[in-house]
């Protein structure tokens, strides 16, 4: 019989995460995401998915050990308030997303 889900089960030894949270899925949302943000393309639903990584982490591997760095919490609360900002305010005029926005007559936020 399988054991219980429990947070226990999430880290290994080291205490990384362990496959079942760092899926290809999270890898591929955070690269390919990175990318698009770059380019200002889907920017507010890129911005929701990494907001939401960014609260993973921090409550499942972060907040542990406190605010600070190089194991608090800190960084991945600058991430996630970066990504509610830009779900906020959109990628601005000279995205991808403002390009396409101004042919088709609608307002990218800015």
């Amino acid at each position: 019989m399988d054991k219980p889900f429990t947070l226990e089960r999430l880290f290994d030894g080291g205490g990384t995460c362990s496959n079942w949270l760092h899926s290809g899925r999270w890898r591929g949302l955070e690269f390919v995401g990175g990318m698009l943000l770059v380019a200002g393309a889907l920017t507010r639903l890129v911005s929701l998915g990494l907001a939401i990584t960014m609260i993973g982490a921090i409550f499942l591997a972060h907040i542990e050990a406190g605010f600070f760095l190089p194991d608090g919490y800190e960084f991945a609360l600058t991430f996630l308030a970066t990504a509610a900002m830009l779900m906020l305010t959109g990628a601005g005029r000279l995205s991808v997303d403002g390009v396409i926005a101004r042919r088709s007559g609608a307002s990218t936020g800015m």
